[in-house]
């Protein structure tokens, strides 16, 4: 008699048995079996109900008490369901294995791979186990190893990497031939970057040594080498293919000229990083925009010599589509009447997005923190309620924002923006449609250097998804938190002067062109808001100017723009001279002082409201706020002209800023960047804000951008920096 036993060190030395019979080898798989005496095999979905597959969870005799003293992985590791209970109606304590499984029609569980092998790659959720299978599937290989791996270039995201043993190593293999085959089964995003080796490397414990594999990738691409093409022929499509393999971690001669850089592991960041190079070794003037255009290495090696040597200017003027998206909730409804006040003993329940980020961690701690607010259902990436909880946590304590007692009010949502249903379900959407009171909407894709169609998915399509929500059933208000760059460099193109709250954004279109797909999915996203304002949706938006950190504490955002240029800037010793330019900088508590103050009230519905200093006496230009860091910080900068400033960034760009340094550098109107088309921007009228905060209780001071609250902020981020 053999017996498969199977059981995690924190359930005793085996929970589940099965006896292995012929059947098995004929199946190829043998199962994990069924629970001995007094143990519960419970197998959950994402939000924690039972599933015939997802995770495994352990209760019973065996389970341990957890970790010593370690309260917060043991928080992670083990919980309870509400239905599984002991004879005297306690909860039963369940471990949760981290192993997926399914379970068989006749109680047999079969195990299907590791839920902490599922990593992000480009943006997409990857099941390592997933790859590795589809390798074997191929025929080519009798062993394979899938990974995420961050190659040495600095900054330059995630790639998916796979060692696979050959079944004949007598035999060559060829990647493309073995690639083509793993197409016909797995989506691009799960193509790794193939590595052959003759047998895989084990640790101590008998087990794959994947650090190990992970330390063999990474020496052989080293970041010096992006200096230096490899020799051979000098074309320049043998050249553009040697940036690519070491931008994207390959082998130059593995690429075929229909090839798609993004396919290949090309995300954002690399992008950025192609096209500096770009510059440098051609002399060539490509744009981001270009490359998402043409991504293959034909078409990009054409476009490199179309315009070595020349200044070119990309823009994509896609105003028909952006025009088109705005009509996309035309069909939507609601429930004649009032809104919900969210504000009522009875009500107090939100539902909020973006919680995870800068603003909505720090919105997400002020709504805790009202007695009147009973519960928050925060929208959040994650593979289930447990891993959800845990990022918003992690996200708050960021900022130091986390306070024990908020576990108690809060309600984390398993989903995406994007995707039907926000990712939860037409059940479990039903429900929290019908559970929630009022709809903060705050969140949204980020990115200067990517296309608005990249920002469609999340941007306009996940307003949509959330506006559906908050009109099914019954009728909630929604707050959506925008941000006046959706007016985009209209001061420039359009020649407007002043800016009101209210005006239609129809006549700022023409800036759109000239601006990041960000700004594009903003203004599609508002102007979609104000159709539905205009047939008496129940809707305020908010517009603040650039957000900036807690005006007492000096907390902010590490990876934001503001804070990229200054380290950047501090590095270079130098600014960019920018006349005439405001950020329209606000500290994030009083952005969200306004917002929850306007929004406590039913009648600010149905207006939008700037968010910007009061004056333009508190509004300092972005010279100014640079001569600021160097008299707070490491000492005084010089200012240059902005060319000169590009210049030195392109020949050696900071870590920080090297992700942004195209977007920086790429000329789209008249030979000037889009940086520098914010000159002489509007005044952005606050006369709805004003208005609204004229009953605030004691008042509401703007803090001002002085020197001692640069101080606070160049402290914070000095200390996030060392940490």
């Amino acid at each position: 008699m053999l017996i498969n036993a199977y059981g995690p060190t924190e359930c005793c030395i085996f929970c589940l048995t099965h006896q292995i019979v012929p059947e098995d080898i004929k199946v190829g798989s043998v199962s994990i079996g069924k629970p001995i005496g007094h143990t519960i095999a419970y197998v959950a979905d994402d939000n924690g109900n039972p599933t015939d597959e997802g995770e495994l969870w352990i209760g019973g005799a065996g389970v341990s008490p957890g970790y010593v003293n370690q309260p917060e992985k043991n928080a992670a590791s083990f919980t309870t369901v509400e239905d599984l209970v002991t004879a005297s109606g306690d909860p039963i304590r369940l471990y949760r294995t981290g192993d997926i499984v399914r379970r068989r029609p006749d109680g047999q569980i079969d195990y299907v791979g590791r839920s902490d092998h599922q990593v992000k790659i480009r943006g997409f959720r990857v099941e390592l186990g997933s790859v590795e299978a589809g390798l074997l599937k191929t025929g080519f290989f009798s062993d394979a190893v899938a990974m995420r791996i961050e190659p040495p270039q600095d900054g330059a995201g995630s790639i998916l990497v796979a060692y696979a043993v050959p079944v004949d190593s007598s035999k060559p293999v060829g990647v493309e031939e073995a690639l083509a085959v793993l197409r016909t089964i797995h989506p691009d995003y799960m193509i790794p970057q193939l590595q052959l080796i003759a047998s895989m490397p084990l640790n101590s414990h008998s087990k794959v040594d994947r650090k190990g594999l992970t330390e063999l990738y990474c020496k052989r691409w080293k970041v010096d080498s992006l200096s230096k093409p490899k020799d051979g022929p000098k074309d320049t499509r043998s050249i553009l293919a040697d940036l690519w393999a070491c931008i994207l971690a390959s082998p130059a001669d593995s690429f075929q000229d229909d090839d798609n850089f993004f396919s290949h592991g090309g995300t954002s960041l690399r992008a950025s990083l192609l096209i500096s190079q770009i510059r440098r070794t051609f002399g060539s003037e490509v744009s981001l925009l270009t490359l998402y255009d043409n991504p293959t290495l034909e078409a990009l090696t054409s476009i490199i010599q179309e315009r070595q040597n020349g200044q070119f200017e990309t823009v994509r003027n896609e105003s028909d589509l952006w025009v088109a998206d705005t009509k996309i909730a035309d069909g939507l409804s609601c429930t004649a009447g009032l809104a919900i006040d969210w504000t009522r003993d009875t009500e107090g329940r939100i539902f909020l997005t973006g919680a995870t980020g800068f603003v909505g961690s720090f919105m997400l701690a002020d709504l805790l923190r009202m007695p009147h607010v009973r519960q928050i259902g925060c929208l959040v990436r994650a593979k289930d309620a447990t891993v959800g909880l845990q990022r918003l946590r992690t996200a708050m304590a960021k900022y130091d924002l986390w306070e024990d007692k908020f576990s108690e009010k809060l309600l984390a949502l398993p989903g995406t923006l994007e995707d039907d249903f926000l990712g939860m379900g037409p059940d479990r959407f039903e429900e929290i449609a019908n559970w929630a009171s009022v709809v903060f909407h705050l969140g949204a894709r980020v990115n200067y250097t990517q296309p608005y169609s990249l920002h469609r998915p999340a941007n306009t399509l996940g307003t949509l998804n959330v506006l559906k929500l908050a009109f099914k059933g019954r009728t909630k208000a929604v707050h959506y938190v925008s941000s006046i760059s959706c007016f985009g460099p209209t001061g420039f193109v359009t020649g407007v002067k002043r800016v009101r709250e209210d005006e239609s954004l129809l006549p700022h279109l023409e800036a759109l062109p000239y601006d990041h797909g960000y700004a594009q999915s903003q203004w599609v996203a508002e102007q979609l808001l104000r159709r539905l304002i205009d047939r008496g949706f129940p809707i305020a938006v908010y517009r603040p100017g650039f957000i900036t950190g807690h005006s007492r504490t000096g907390a902010c955002n590490p990876d934001d723009f503001f804070s990229r240029l200054i380290h950047a800037c501090q590095e270079m010793n130098c600014y960019p001279q920018l006349p005439n330019q405001r950020k329209e900088f606000v500290p994030v508590d009083y952005v969200n002082s306004v917002i929850l103050h306007i929004a406590s009230s039913r009648s600010s519905l149905g207006h939008a409201y700037h968010i910007v200093p009061p004056s333009r006496e508190t509004s300092i230009d972005m010279d100014d706020s640079m001569d600021m860091v160097g008299e707070c910080g490491s000492g005084p900068m010089l200012g240059v002209s902005y060319a000169e400033w590009v210049k030195r960034l392109s020949a050696n760009p900071p870590k920080r800023l090297q992700p942004l340094e195209p977007m920086l550098a790429e000329r789209v109107k008249n030979g000037l960047t889009r940086w520098e088309l914010y000159e002489n921007m509007p005044v952005y009228e606050t006369t709805n804000t004003m208005e609204a905060l004229a009953n605030f209780p004691g008042g509401l001071e703007f803090p001002i951008l002085d020197r001692d609250l640069m101080k606070r902020y160049l402290n914070h981020l000095q200390v996030k920096m060392e940490q």
